[in-house]
């Protein structure tokens, strides 16, 4: 939806849906189906890495030969920036509720690895906008009369991009004042509270 925040406090918003035609039951099993298989992915990997460090330690010390496998070497630090991309890609891509997770435990320093740390940080002020073109779409399906005939948008570069939303500049029409113009992803709301 479309939130235009002026300097005397008069907001207006409207929900109205684009990404999705509809949230159904189908989109949201699909959703539901992606964040899972990708999550298995990152969980399965560690847990075969873990199996196979396990026989080889068993094998090693058939020989006498004891390898030191903590979580400090080389071939866990390898597994995490894997697997913090994966989890970086996943969260860009689902956005919402994921990209919000996403944000917060890039700043978790007490648990996560520092290769999480390091990219899921980025989320907190570098998100990547949905393109013009969505973001044209989504303005023209719920601008009124009152915004079409009052509000010029940027929709080329926003001014920033987050979990729920993205930011662009605007101009009233009549008295050339800036705006910052919060454009709410569609149906964020429903996937939000579903995931």
């Amino acid at each position: 939806s479309i939130s235009l925040k002026y300097h005397n406090n008069i907001i207006l918003n409207k929900n109205k849906a684009f990404i999705y035609d509809k949230i159904n039951r189908n989109t949201l099993l699909i959703r539901d189906f992606e964040f899972w298989s990708r999550a298995i992915h990152i969980y399965s990997s560690y847990k075969l890495f873990q199996l196979i460090n396990t026989i080889n330690k068993i094998i090693h010390l058939s020989k006498h030969n004891i390898n030191d496998n903590s979580e400090d070497s080389i071939e866990w630090k390898q597994l995490h920036e894997v697997n913090s991309q994966r989890m970086i890609d996943l969260c860009l891509s689902m956005r919402g509720f994921y990209l919000k997770t996403g944000q917060f435990l890039g700043t978790r320093f007490d648990f996560m690895p520092e290769e999480y740390i390091r990219k899921l940080s980025r989320l907190q002020d570098s998100v990547t906008p949905l393109p013009a073109e969505q973001i044209k779409q989504i303005v023209d399906d719920e601008s009124d009369s009152y915004i079409n005939d009052n509000i010029d948008i940027d929709m080329t570069s926003p001014i920033g991009a987050a979990s729920i939303g993205q930011v662009h500049m605007g101009y009233n029409k009549k008295s050339n004042d800036k705006l910052a113009i919060k454009i709410k992803y569609p149906n964020i709301k429903t996937l939000i509270l579903h995931e």
